[in-house]
């Protein structure tokens, strides 16, 4: 309980904790995809990692049948 007095001090000063948020465009990740660029070309592309890249355009929330095969391989 002691180990997190710094963090919960820090909180509420208002201070954030983690990992800062990365804010992506999905519908450019999904219009880079549909062109066939490759993840790791997306993410170069935006400045982000392919990771984030690919959670952004699964967030879409588009059906298998809206996305075209050259998108469903990873």
């Amino acid at each position: 309980m002691c180990q997190n007095l710094g963090a919960l001090a820090a909180r509420a000063r208002g201070k954030r904790i983690g990992r800062p948020i990365v804010a992506v465009d999905a519908v450019e990740v999904a219009r880079l995809r549909a062109q066939g660029a490759s993840w790791r070309e997306i993410a170069q592309e935006l400045g982000v990692g392919a990771t984030t890249a690919r959670r952004a355009f699964s967030k879409l929330g588009k059906g298998p049948g809206e996305i075209p095969s050259s998108s469903r391989t990873l």
